[in-house]
């Protein structure tokens, strides 16, 4: 069923794209539609951690809030050799890492 599905959407991705770009426009300009998501799940978090009987947070951050200080973050590791930038993406460069640190989570093939 999954194979079916999945050949569906490749069949017409291109015509259901074209037709939402063409009723909804190519571009988002009310990004509303994401606090309202984020909202959502924020909720369902606090309602699962209620019915748990775990405390409230005192502190619920959100990326958005953070990006300077992310940003800030990964050029450190850039700057101490340990990831690197490629074609507008950051990779985290576990050989380098491993130099220096022990690093058991993950194996390179």
């Amino acid at each position: 069923i999954l194979n079916d599905y999945s050949k569906v959407i490749h069949d017409f991705k291109d015509v259901i794209c074209d037709y939402l770009d063409l009723m909804n426009g190519s571009s988002i300009d009310d990004h509303k539609i994401f606090f309202n998501l984020t909202q959502k799940y924020e909720k369902e978090f606090l309602d699962d951690i209620a019915s748990l009987g775990i405390m409230k947070p005192t502190f619920l951050p959100k990326v958005s809030e953070c990006v300077d200080d992310i940003i800030k973050y990964i050029s450190v590791i850039i700057d101490n050799g340990f990831a690197y930038e490629s074609n507008g993406s950051v990779y985290f460069d576990i050989d380098s890492f491993a130099k220096t640190h022990k690093y058991a989570k993950l194996m390179p093939s």
